[in-house]
């Protein structure tokens, strides 16, 4: 609901241009690689980072605080990330 975009079949590459994500700046788009849910797929935990969304659902943009972390059960599962409205 945050994103104001459902789920994409698209790969994580493109995962920051479909939903708008952008740096705390609010006008750098993320780089592929570099959205939390990205970066927790490759086994790394992100703290608290602010990010700028702003799509075609969401035209005047809104800040959220995103947190994620990798799944485990012995080797890398998957990722999940919380957003959170500020």
């Amino acid at each position: 609901k945050i994103l104001g975009l459902g789920a994409t079949d698209g790969p994580p590459a493109v995962w920051s241009g479909h939903y708008g994500l952008y740096m705390p700046d609010g006008v750098t788009p993320i780089p592929p690689g570099g959205s939390p849910l990205e970066r927790a797929l490759t086994g790394e935990s992100v703290g608290e980072v602010e990010i700028f969304v702003r799509n075609a659902e969401r035209p005047g943009g809104v800040w959220c605080r995103a947190t994620a972390a990798p799944l485990m059960d012995g080797k890398l599962r998957g990722g999940i990330v919380v957003f959170r409205d500020i």
